[in-house]
């Protein structure tokens, strides 16, 4: 091996092992849709809505944050184009007086490759089997159970009820609505 190919070899090695982790850092799960970042940013939407027996809301909000992590962000896997593509930082809103906590928007990124987040069905399903016994109906957003045919406008306001009381998780089933019950609406900022 010559001088200059070994010479070469030191060079290119490093620049080679920079551009790899510059890609695997910074790639994207795919292309964003400025329309739905727009929507989200605007209308801060609600994607879930729990419903506590009286004097719950308060450990329930505590289980869903220790659930979410410090930074209070989700991924989704199990519903449509776009919302499987982006995390979502979350906010809790809590309404001690009728006992509901409700987590919407805050903002949402396009999720890049190795940063891995609560997956947010994951986290749902967690809190209804930890919590069961202290919450009474739970409002999903239409987006998060790829069920529904209707076109994306026609599901922005729509969702899911859930009664959850003492049933397993495996028999909870989610009846489909045109818009969100009084207490699942969003609550004041």
């Amino acid at each position: 091996m010559s001088p200059y190919e070994l010479a070469a070899f030191f060079i290119i090695l490093p620049i080679v092992t920079t551009v790899v982790w510059f890609v695997r850092r910074f790639e994207a799960d795919g292309a964003s849709v400025p329309e739905f970042e727009a929507w989200c940013r605007t209308e801060r939407p609600v994607l879930f809505a729990l419903r506590c027996a009286r004097g719950g809301a308060a450990l329930v909000a505590a289980k869903m944050t220790e659930a979410l992590g410090a930074r209070l962000e989700v991924e989704h896997h199990r519903g449509r184009h776009p919302w499987t593509l982006y995390v979502f930082s979350l906010e809790l809103e809590v309404d001690t007086g009728d006992d509901v906590v409700v987590g919407r928007v805050r903002r949402c990124a396009i999720r890049r490759g190795r940063v891995e987040r609560p997956e947010l069905g994951a986290m749902i399903d967690e809190v209804t089997t930890t919590m069961g016994d202290r919450l009474t109906t739970m409002w999903l957003h239409a987006e998060l159970i790829d069920a529904e045919a209707a076109p994306f406008a026609e599901r922005r306001r729509s969702g899911w009820l859930v009664a959850v009381g003492r049933a397993a998780v495996g028999e909870l089933s989610p009846t489909p609505t045109e818009d969100r019950p009084t207490w699942a609406r969003a609550r004041a900022a």
